[in-house]
């Protein structure tokens, strides 16, 4: 019976899951209803890491995880479930459940489908699936020899050992992208990673395989996989495997936002899993058939996930308790994002406190930075290499019992007393409400660690710390106890026991602003924040000074201020020692309190200097950081009544410009105004001019005349003399200074003026930097201004710069739809026989466009099959919209685009223009074959505009709806099985061999019987379709289009469809360039499909007759007419290249089969097909000129503009469209 049961099948599954995915777990999931399950409190947490050794201070949760109690007997259950009843529990348990815990994990990464995500032991088993198909490409000449994959130089060893043994071996080139050290930016990550690229594709070589990690663990940096997976789109690389061990739990996880073909991660790191259980996402439009588990077992064949789910007889406990970790995490506040935030934020503090402390560095700034931090540790440890790094870890656990990884990275070349030994710290928080949990209780004495270094360094004396658990008197009190820290003094060898003491934490916060909630309470936004401990011993003026040092403030205008407990609507200042002793005392069951450092005005003299409107005599860049906010409100940019430009600005908090300092960047600018005489070549450069200058010697002014030939400005403090102004010279365009006072009287009263950094300033700052990295965001925007130039812009300001610096580098996106008129006429003079039209609604606002080029339309009806396909594409722009497409196959089978448009939503009736315009530019009257979608309004549209033309129902579309239809009633067994009896009978030539695929599918459910049957089988099913689809049963054609406006999507609409008009030219140019190499008769495609229906003739047996009829014998008899080109295993009908019975007859006549195969194979027609070139449109980037009748159209934006934030649902309004035809248009050759 044990020997049966070894390696069973799971095709014998007789049980049934209850309920579908949707039905069993919500979009985001939590197994709770209405009310929220209780949080847990910190006596529970305790409780449910009690197995943990007290003993250890384990600094590494990132390598195997910390699995709850409640889940490990959750696990337990199950194993004994199997042992009680293995047989109970295979066949009606185990596959259900893995299924659940599939759906769980599907929604957790929001993943199309639940057939999209597979179970396997760990994120290196998935990456040997992935890598195994690659190998597997070489192996089988799908690539060729020398064909590269990438992967990041900080990749996990394991997978380094997989690439060399999967692909190496296979004859693949493997170049790592080496990432600098410390990591910076993360745009020096996408610098090397193109770079990398580029290596690949040299010498005609092409990546096949992207692998990324999404953390990495040394250094530990999130990497920005979003943008490195479009860069993947945009070089060609075939597959983008993400690596990301770490990810779920620790970042957020996005399938549909990141893109990758392959996502795989480990759920016992971060995700509170036992070990062994990760998953592997595949994406559906990958082709899965070549991805197969490592281990062969009775499910290889029946897809990946079901592989996985059985390899044999082995523990999968760990794979069924997904449910019971999504119950345990649901119990923090905020669920996984909570826990998440709250093990970002503190990780990162306590890395500071340490580098702080020990002089040294983070391995990436923290924003980069998930759960896990690295830190440089002092050169005095002299680690020198990785046996020394190994003797400390060791140390560390054996005599102090601190688990921590540390690393060596051997210094650079050039480089001098780097650091050469590395400290990460992994941990998970859980939640910070109270810090007597699991790892925070380390944090006090990380901080007396900080602050006796600081003592330290300024002393000269080299310390050693450890910490020392000490022995719990009270088992039924906390298990985690206060570690003493022993502080050694080389010098005199004296040492100090700091014993346990009652403390607080104080999360010392600055720069943010407050507002006041509905119910009167005080709330705190923005701003930084630093922790130190306090006691009893702490004195107020140490305490002050730690602070300011903390945040680099003066201590004369600081105020310090909290809350009482309870309390958030009056703050209570600190202002000497009894303050600060009540206010540990009030906080005194608490383990933190909240202090909020205030900025007040000093009432200093500054001096006044005679240098022109310097503020040089203010806090150096060396003395003072920019503060993070308030925000400075930037001046905005006005037009009057006359239309004339005004810098309307508003004033710059006193607090803020009183410690801004000028940069290297503005130092520049202190000299742009030199004095009266000064010329400039228009009012524009001279107000650009006087802006920067302002910046340079921070201060504001005010236009007294403003206008195209004179501009007059004084400073904004009332009284002060400081003015200029400059005018036209006569009979020029030129600008001169005729009078100016530089003379400045504010300094010192006059410090509340802002700086005149106007929108229109910071688009002409970044607008170089978008150009070279189009993904720049605001709040990096906010951060480098900052830096740059001492000025602190809000996120909407950022944003606004951003926007205008895009339109001068794109053009307008309003413009661009008011040149479509003349854009439509440019592309039919410079392309005759194309059509470009357009419509827009009653209120001018864009409805739709239409562009079919002439070498499109010219080369499908010369060269492609009367057959294609039409699918929908969403545009994901600023006005969001959707792109229709109709492509072909060419005779090699590739795509072949025919036309497309840009409609403002996906309706029946913009579907119906489309086909209209499509009938009108296509100049053939043969009836054509459509594969599309059964819904959208397509049925009727077809069977009307082309009449006499065939409608097949696109078979994934299909399988889509009959899964919903089927309301969740089956297992996900039941289901795979009908949809594979679904395919066979679409596909199947014979009525009798249909009928027998849907007697399987009545056998399972009589209801999805009846379903097919009512789903007019005529127009799917090849035993009974009457068009030629040439065994093309899906319209997933259109991807290729997807893959191309993905890259252009933020463009105008001009420039995003003339990106599509670049890719079909560049299509059109390779295609033709790599088919002259051909010397076969047929494609090559087409030329292997021949060759394999040849090899089947030897066993074939033919009985000759002296008319075109003959009776071919093998494993069935077949009857073959050579006259009609007809074999009765409809093999040759369907695929339109002879079958093997009629290759045998061919042959025993003397014929070639070459005579017998359709025209559009061969290379002739497909050489046909790319004949015609698309031509440039010169200058699409540029204003159109007004030179025809077109120009008199008005097209407006359509009202459906993309919001910020989440997408909200739009209803699209039934105005009737005017159509404005384009008329210029020739007719096709031929």
């Amino acid at each position: 019976m044990a020997s049966s049961l070894h390696d069973a099948p799971s095709a014998a599954v007789n049980g049934t899951f209850a309920a579908d995915a949707k039905s069993q777990v919500h979009k985001k999931p939590r197994l709770y209803a209405d009310p929220s399950p209780p949080l847990f409190t910190p006596s529970d947490i305790l409780s449910e890491f009690s197995h943990h050794d007290p003993a250890i201070a384990r600094i590494n949760n990132g390598s195997f995880g910390s699995c709850p109690s409640s889940v490990i007997s959750a696990q337990n259950d199950f194993r004994l479930q199997w042992l009680r009843q293995p047989d109970d529990f295979y066949f009606n348990q185990l596959q259900p459940k893995i299924l659940q815990s599939r759906t769980i994990i599907k929604d957790l990464i929001n993943a199309d489908h639940v057939d999209e995500v597979s179970i396997v032991d760990n994120a290196t088993t998935a990456a040997a699936i992935v890598l195994q198909q690659i190998a597997w490409g070489f192996a089988e000449g799908k690539f060729n020899h020398g064909d590269a994959a990438v992967m990041l130089h900080y990749a996990y060893g394991a997978v380094k050992k997989s690439v060399e043994a999967y692909v190496t071996r296979a004859g693949g080139y493997v170049i790592e992208v080496p990432l600098p050290f410390p990591v910076n930016s993360a745009d020096e990550i996408v610098h090397e990673f193109r770079q990398a690229l580029q290596r690949g594709k040299q010498n005609g070589r092409r990546v096949r395989l992207a692998v990324i990690d999404h953390v990495t663990s040394m250094p530990t940096v999130v990497i920005p996989v979003k943008e490195l997976v479009t860069i993947c789109r945009e070089e060609g690389v075939d597959q983008v495997f993400v690596d990301a061990a770490h990810g779920i739990g620790c970042v957020d996880i996005d399938m549909k936002q990141i893109g990758a073909d392959f996502y795989t991660s480990n759920l016992h790191k971060w995700y509170f899993c036992p070990p062994s259980v990760a998953f592997l996402y595949c994406k559906r439009s990958v082709n899965n058939s070549d991805l197969h588990h490592p281990v062969v077992s009775h499910e290889y064949g029946n897809g990946l996930a079901i592989e996985s789910a059985w390899i044999g007889t082995r523990d999968y406990s760990a794979q069924l308790v997904v449910p019971k970790v999504l119950e345990f995490i649901n119990r923090f506040e905020g669920g996984i994002n909570g826990i998440k935030k709250r093990n970002h934020e503190r990780v990162v503090e306590m890395g500071q406190m340490l580098v702080e402390a020990w002089g040294t560095h983070l391995g990436c700034p923290p924003e980069m930075c998930s759960s896990m931090v690295m830190v440089g540790l002092p050169a005095c440890l002299g680690i020198s290499s990785d046996r020394d790094a190994l003797n400390l870890r060791t140390c560390l656990r054996e005599k102090f019992g601190v688990e921590v990884p540390i690393y060596y990275r051997s210094p650079k070349d050039g480089e001098e007393g780097g650091v050469t030994g590395l400290g990460m710290q992994s941990i998970n928080l859980l939640t910070m409400h109270s810090l007597v949990l699991l790892f925070p209780i380390h944090k006090l004495n990380l901080t007396l660690i900080c602050r006796r270094e600081r003592e330290r360094r300024k002393r000269r004396v080299v310390h050693l710390f450890r910490f020392t658990p000490q022995k719990n008197p009270n088992p039924h009190k906390s298990r985690f106890q206060v570690p003493t820290l022993c502080l050694v003094n080389r010098e005199n060898s004296v040492s100090c026991q700091f014993m346990a003491a009652k403390r607080v934490i104080a999360v010392c916060q600055s720069g943010g602003e407050f507002e006041t909630g509905k119910d009167g309470t005080l709330l705190y936004n923005g701003g930084d924040a630093h922790a130190i401990d306090v006691d009893d011993e702490t004195k107020f003026e140490d305490f002050k000074t730690e602070v300011a040092e903390m945040f680099n403030l003066s201590m004369n205008t600081m105020s310090i201020k909290y809350f009482l407990p309870g309390n958030k609507k009056t703050l209570i200042t600190v202002s000497n020692e009894k303050d600060l002793k009540r206010m540990i005392k009030f906080h005194g069951n608490s383990a933190s309190v909240d202090v909020f450092i205030i900025m007040e005005e000093e009432n200093v003299a500054h001096d006044v200097s005679n240098m022109p409107a310097s503020r040089s005599s203010r806090t150096t860049l060396s003395e003072a950081v920019a503060p993070v906010d308030p925000p400075l409100a930037a001046p905005l940019d006005i037009v009057d009544a006359n239309n004339h430009h005004i810098d309307a600005s508003i004033d710059m908090p006193t607090e803020i410009s009183s410690i801004l300092s000028l940069s290297k960047s503005t130092q520049q600018w202190q000299n742009t105004i030199t004095g009266v005489g000064q010329r400039f070549t228009g009012v524009q450069e001279f107000r650009e001019t006087l802006r920067k200058y302002a910046i340079a010697h921070q201060f504001a002014f005010r236009y007294k005349k403003n206008d195209s030939h004179r501009v007059t400005v004084k400073c904004k403090v009332e009284g002060c003399p400081w003015r200029i102004h400059a005018s036209r010279l006569s009979t020029t365009q030129l600008i001169c200074i005729k009078k100016m006072n530089p003379t400045h009287t504010c300094e010192g009263t006059a410090l509340a003026t802002g700086h005149q950094a106007t929108r229109s300033w910071v688009a002409s700052i970044i607008k170089e930097r978008l150009k070279a990295f189009p993904h720049y965001k605001p709040k990096d925007i906010v951060t480098d201004i900052r830096q740059e130039f001492g000025i602190q812009l809000n996120y909407y300001q950022a944003w606004r710069g951003k926007e205008i610096a895009r339109e001068q580098l794109q053009g307008s996106y309003k413009y661009a739809y008011s040149q479509l008129p003349l854009f439509c006429d440019r592309i039919m003079e410079t392309n005759p026989g194309s059509l470009a039209t357009f419509s827009t609604k009653e209120d001018s606002t864009f409805h739709r466009l239409f562009i079919a080029f002439h070498a499109s339309l010219c080369g499908f009806v010369q060269g492609c099959r009367p057959l294609l396909f039409l699918d929908s594409i969403p545009l994901n722009s600023k006005y969001q919209g959707t792109l229709l497409a109709a492509t072909a196959a060419d005779g090699d089978d590739g795509v072949f685009p025919v036309a497309f448009s840009v409609v403002d939503a996906e309706t029946d009736e913009n579907w119906y223009w489309f086909l209209l315009q499509l009938k009108s530019a296509l100049s053939t009257s043969c009836p054509i074959t459509f594969v599309a979608d059964i819904q959208k309004g397509l049925r009727e549209s077809i069977s009307e505009i082309f009449k006499g033309s065939y409608h097949g129902y696109c078979l994934r579309y299909l399988t889509e709806q009959l899964i919903r239809d089927l309301k969740g009633q089956f297992s996900h067994e039941m289901k795979r099985l009908m949809i594979d009896d679904l395919h066979n009978a679409a596909l199947a030539p014979r009525p009798e061999l249909f009928q027998t695929y849907l007697e399987s599918i009545k056998k399972i459910s009589l209801e999805a019987y009846n379903w097919v049957i009512q789903s007019e089988p005529q127009n799917w099913a090849n035993a009974y379709f009457q068009g030629a689809r040439y065994n093309h049963i899906t319209s997933n054609f259109g991807e290729l289009f997807y893959s191309w406006v993905s890259d252009a999507h933020e463009l105008p609409i001009t420039q995003m469809v003339d990106v599509v008009r670049q890719k079909i030219m560049e299509l059109i140019y390779t295609r033709r360039a790599t088919s002259d190499q051909w010397l076969t008769r047929l494609t090559p495609c087409m030329e292997d499909r021949l060759a394999n229906e040849g090899m089947k003739v030897r066993t074939l047996q033919v009985l000759l007759t002296t008319g075109s009829v003959f009776e071919v014998r093998g494993e069935s008899t077949e009857i073959v007419d050579m006259d009609r080109w007809d074999c009765s295993c409809k093999g040759w009908q369907l695929s339109a290249l002879p079958c093997c019975h009629a290759i045998a007859v061919i042959t025993c006549i003397g014929r070639s089969p070459y005579d017998y195969c359709s025209r559009y194979f061969t290379t002739e027609s497909y050489r046909l097909t790319y004949a015609e070139s698309i031509q440039p449109i010169p200058d699409v980037e540029k204003p159109l000129q007004k030179d025809s009748s077109s120009a008199l159209v008005t097209v407006t934006p359509p009202p459906t503009r993309r919001p910020p934030g989440r997408p909200t649902t739009k209803k699209v309004g039934s105005q009737e469209s005017v159509e404005h035809r384009i008329t210029l248009r020739m007719t096709l050759a031929g």
